[in-house]
């Protein structure tokens, strides 16, 4: 007979834990950012971020000074 008790739902023989995690909020961590890059103009570049938290947080980039990349011709 199924039985239950304070440390979670059993079955048969095993017992099954379950730990709630909704509700919790856990703030970013940011472990890994693109290092400074230079490149040519009308070249490609690739940026990387790598965050943790909960909920995911959202990562975005922007242009901080968009005259460093105004063209002097």
């Amino acid at each position: 007979m199924e039985g239950r008790g304070k440390e979670g739902r059993r079955q048969g023989d095993r017992v099954m834990r379950r730990r709630r995690t909704e509700g919790f909020e856990v703030p970013a961590n940011i472990y890994k950012v693109s290092e400074d890059i230079t490149v040519n103009e009308g070249s490609n570049m690739t940026l990387s971020c790598l965050a943790s938290g909960r909920p995911d947080p959202a990562i975005n980039w922007r242009l901080l000074n968009p005259s460093e990349f105004s063209s002097n011709a």
